[in-house]
This record gives C-alpha cells, structure tokens and sequence, in this order.
C-alpha cells in the first residue's frame, strides 16, 4: 500500500461522517485487496462472480448501529477496496491513485450510512468521466442521463439463479474479420441458454432498426427525442414489434440470444449476452459513449420478471 493512503482513508472517513453530521463516534474496517481477492468476496456475498473497485458491508439499518463496547463506538460496518482495480482505474480516468481511494472510500462511507449508491454515486462518477470528454460527448451523456429508466435485463421472480454480469470493457479488443475495439457493453447470462432473458427498452422511443446484422445478429435500435439510438444486439428473438413503431421505457423488446458473426441466423459462436451500445450522429459523424457507467446506475432500476 503506497505511503499516505491509510492516512488518506482515515481522513476521508472522518470527512464524510462530518459533512452527514454524523453524531458520536463511528467504527468503520477497511482492508485492502487485489482483483482476485475482491472477486471471491462478490462472489461469496453478492453471488457476483466479477472482480469490482470496492465492496461495502452495512451493519447498521435505519440510522441504528450496534456499539462497541470496549470503545463506545458505532460500528457502520466494512469497505473492501481492490488497490488493483483502483490503479486500473486512476490511470483510466487521467488522476492519481489518491483522488481514486478517495472516491472510492468516500462512495463506501455514504453506502454505510444507508446512500442508496448505485443509483446516486455512480451518476458522480459519470460526471467525472465526462470531464475528459469533448462537447458534443457531454451533451450525448447528459441527454441518456435524462433518459434511462431501466436497466435492460430484468429480474426473475420465480428462479432467482438467472443472474447477469458485466465489466467495463469499453474498447477492449475484438477480432472478427479484423480487429476493432469494443464500443459497448456485454451483459452476460448466468445460465448459458438463449431465449430465456427478458430484455426491455431502457428509455423512451422509436424503433428505427430492427433486423439482421452481421456482426450484432438480431438487434434492435431505439432512437430516443434528443436522437439518441440505443443500440442492443445479439438477440435470439423479437417481442413482436416492428420498426417505425412507438415504445415505452420497460417495454419487452425481446430475448437474450448468442446471434451474429455469420450470416443470417447464426447462432452459437459465443455465450448466450445482450450487447448494449449508445450513439448519436452528428454532421455524419458517430459519437459513442461508454454504457457501462450508466448500466451501473440502473442497477436498482430492474423490473421484475416472472420468467424461468
């Protein structure tokens, strides 16, 4: 761990716990990590199998926490920070690895405190990723800001093993019929079978594509009101829409497939995901950002399924 960053968490903590007028004194563990470490504790207490930044561990519910009682001490519970992940992530975002712990230790502290922090604290780091981009990026992040209402996959009520996973891999690499980077994000399936997953309109819109594509197979294309086209692939079917027609932010779409990379009807050249994409056009020009932050301010924002 370099030199200072206890330091700084302490001093993050306590920053935190004066700014919400916390009262008395508080008790809050905090260990270090690597990506595999993080990764079996998601794993075993969040059924997660997909290294992450940080994990927090409540111990308190509705403003009461339990005392300890050799120092007096309110116990809010444990943060688990992967220094891996937030080196990975400083270098990504442009700061240093301090303004990374900091964040990421100030973002634990308020999820202790009862912060509901994928659906607020994430928006944070959307915004900080939007400081790097340039004006017409900012303006297509703040117009899916205004219009995402639901996550993409909802959830089973009725087989609570259909589970989805998705990392940041924005631009990683990808190689069919040559190499590009990855303008997207994969949510993939738990259960390796298509047809099972629900897959619902995130916003508001017109469908303007819809349709076989090589690389995308059975996909989908919503353009919002401000024109931005939400874009999501490689479904096994359709919900019985058309294009031209008018949809509803949570409306079925269709189902999570392996479709694309071959002609028409290819299944199979990969595991059972739903690709998501986010564009606009501008003078003929595409912008793409990033929907992996966005998916993670959805994450409290997934209907409810009776689907197995």
């Amino acid at each position: 761990i370099p030199t200072g960053i206890r330091m700084l968490v302490r001093r993050c903590c306590n920053a935190v716990l004066r700014l919400e007028k916390f009262e008395g004194s508080a008790e809050i563990s905090v260990t270090f990590t690597d990506n595999e470490g993080i990764k079996a504790l998601n794993k075993q207490y969040r059924d997660k199998d997909i290294e992450t930044d940080v994990l927090s561990f409540p111990m308190g519910e509705n403003g009461v926490y339990d005392t300890n009682p050799e120092t007096g001490a309110q116990i809010l519970g444990d943060v688990v920070i992967s220094m891996e992940k937030a080196r990975d992530q400083a270098e990504f975002f442009g700061h240093s690895l301090q303004r990374e712990v900091g964040y990421l230790t100030a973002h634990s502290v308020l999820h202790l405190l009862g912060y509901d922090h994928m659906e607020k604290l994430e928006r944070v780091r959307m915004r900080e990723k939007e400081e790097l981009l340039s004006d017409e990026c900012k303006t297509l992040l703040q117009n899916v800001e205004k219009e995402v209402s639901y996550f993409p996959i909802p959830e089973s009520t009725v087989d609570k093993s259909l589970k989805t996973s998705y990392t940041d891999s924005w631009m990683m690499e990808r190689k069919y019929k040559g190499t590009t980077g990855h303008e997207g994000t994969d949510i993939m399936a738990s259960i390796n079978e298509r047809g099972i997953y629900p897959v619902v309109s995130m916003t508001d819109g017109t469908v303007t594509n819809l349709g076989w594509l090589e690389k995308g197979g059975y996909r989908i294309g919503i353009t919002s009101e401000s024109g931005t086209y939400y874009y999501y692939a490689h479904l096994d079917s359709y919900a019985g829409i058309s294009e031209g027609e008018q949809v509803i932010a949570g409306e079925l779409l269709g189902y999570m497939g392996d479709s694309g990379y071959g002609p028409e009807g290819t299944k199979g050249k990969f595991a059972v995901h739903l690709h998501v994409g986010i564009y606009s056009y501008k003078d003929g020009e595409e912008i793409s950002v990033n929907p992996y932050y966005v998916l993670r301010s959805l994450e409290n924002k997934k209907l409810k399924y009776a689907y197995f």
